[in-house]
């Protein structure tokens, strides 16, 4: 393999190389007016300019590039082993659910309230805190750091 040609409505916008190594590639396609239908097209070609069949994909670009307003004005209700989150809703024009990060994992929350069990007494910890809208666009994180409370006796 040497190359690959993607095509939208049967002509070339790109000619990405084959990585040899197995990685794998990518390619933006912009240009691309919301509503309008079009088709998207893959081939790979080799170095005697043999081509592959075709993959095909019909796409139709949405319409919302409304980002979600950060979550705000973050409460805590603490615990030695643990934390119970709440913030305002995000605002946006459409459905918007959450992701709450912390030390390199996240889970998703479906309303503004998340309780984090199972963490270390009298250790601090930093949370991200996500809105994410049913066209996948994604606010800016709201950062929040908190210490569990000390384990008495």
């Amino acid at each position: 393999m040497d190359s690959y040609e993607i095509a939208v409505n049967q002509t070339v916008i790109h000619t990405v190389p084959h990585d040899p190594g197995g990685g794998y590639r990518h390619q933006a396609i912009g240009g691309l007016e919301h509503g309008v239908t079009y088709l998207i097209s893959i081939r790979a070609r080799d170095i005697h300019q043999n081509y592959s069949e075709a993959a095909q994909l019909l796409v139709t670009p949405g319409s919302d590039w409304t980002v979600p307003t950060p979550p705000g004005n973050v409460r805590v209700v603490l615990f030695p082993d643990g934390v119970v989150l709440a913030w305002d809703p995000s605002e946006d024009n459409a459905i918007v659910t959450y992701w709450v990060a912390l030390n390199g994992r996240r889970w998703p929350a479906l309303i503004p309230v998340f309780m984090l069990p199972g963490l270390s007494p009298d250790t601090t910890y930093s949370v991200k805190i996500t809105a994410v809208d049913s066209s996948g666009n994604t606010s800016e994180p709201t950062d929040f750091v908190f210490t569990t409370l000390r384990r008495l006796g």
